[in-house]
């Protein structure tokens, strides 16, 4: 086993979900979705281990998060349905999962750590002074 960490992002989000409709006895979808196959076949330790994952990491220098934050507002504050989905800003201000070209979430953030992100493939590799989006 790996001795790493990890955060939570919008498929594990799904599959925990799934976990634990089936735990409530919940029937099978009427047609199978991904998350649902893989949560009937995590074991009681993965099962544990996934929903244990923190929505971000936090070092003295370093955040990860698996989408994204809100610039402005303090990590404790942040909704963790963005931080899961999030890709873009737009100017009025919307958080949006949507991928608008010229509005990446990104931009915005003016640190003082370094966020490292994901979730945004469209985008590719993506620098800014106090963000980088890994996702390629």
């Amino acid at each position: 086993e790996l001795d790493c960490l990890g955060v939570r992002g919008n498929h594990d989000f799904e599959v925990i979900r799934w976990s634990h409709a089936l735990e409530a006895g919940c029937d099978a979808p009427q047609w199978g979705t991904e998350h649902y196959h893989i949560a009937r076949a995590l074991g009681k330790e993965d099962r544990e281990w996934l929903t244990g994952l923190p929505w971000y990491v936090s070092t003295p220098e370093h955040l990860f998060v698996h989408a994204g934050f809100v610039s402005g507002v303090r990590l404790r504050r942040q909704n963790p349905r963005l931080m899961m989905n999030m890709r873009s800003i737009l100017p009025d201000g919307t958080v949006t999962s949507k991928f608008f070209e010229n509005w990446p979430w990104a931009r915005l953030w003016d640190g003082p750590q370094t966020v490292f992100f994901g979730h945004d493939a469209d985008r590719g590799l993506q620098q800014y002074g106090a963000a980088v989006g890994l996702d390629t």
